[in-house]
């Protein structure tokens, strides 16, 4: 089985379990970095809106941003998710941008935030996918690996369900748990 199926089976689970619970926001994370935690949320919300879904692809991994690079080719743009995140703009007034033609809108980081994990502590990250809840069918979110910040482990308290990428015969069974 190739990788594009593996995702499409990711994505199948995740609305079975939406079909069963109303669970709709998935964080997505690592034990370490390089683990290809970006790449699998990238294409389980390329396979969500595959599928017809309405997907909003959040990078929250503010320390090493890697969503940018592989959805936009610009790097000179400034990001309006910090903007967001921060306070300085609205949820109303942020525009979310549209990858394609598909139903997937993405809400990136372009560069490293350090003040990223105070507002994930101070509830404004919560308050975001509040407002995108009702926008969309899925909320994908790519975090930041649990080894390294606790960024993830709020994020995911957020969330309805979570996804982890494990490199197969490098991380050990101990070490992840």
């Amino acid at each position: 089985m190739g990788f594009v199926e593996n995702y499409h089976k990711i994505a199948a689970k995740i609305e079975h379990n939406n079909r069963r619970s109303g669970s709709k926001i998935f964080a997505i994370t690592s034990i370490v970095e390089q683990e290809g935690k970006s790449t699998t949320a990238a294409n389980i919300a390329i396979s969500l809106a595959d599928r017809g879904h309405k997907v909003i692809l959040i990078d929250a991994d503010c320390k090493k941003p890697t969503l940018f690079a592989m959805f936009e080719k610009k790097h000179n743009e400034k990001s309006e998710f910090a903007n967001l995140m921060n306070g300085t703009l609205k949820t109303k007034d942020f525009r979310l941008k549209r990858y394609k033609q598909l139903p997937l809108y993405l809400a990136l980081n372009t560069a490293p935030h350090e003040e990223y994990g105070e507002w994930i502590e101070n509830g404004s990250f919560g308050n975001v996918l509040e407002a995108f809840k009702n926008q969309v069918d899925y909320i994908i979110i790519d975090t930041p690996p649990l080894g390294s910040v606790i960024d993830a482990a709020i994020i995911a308290e957020e969330c309805d369900g979570s996804v982890m990428v494990i490199e197969s015969g490098v991380i050990s069974y101990r070490f992840a748990q």
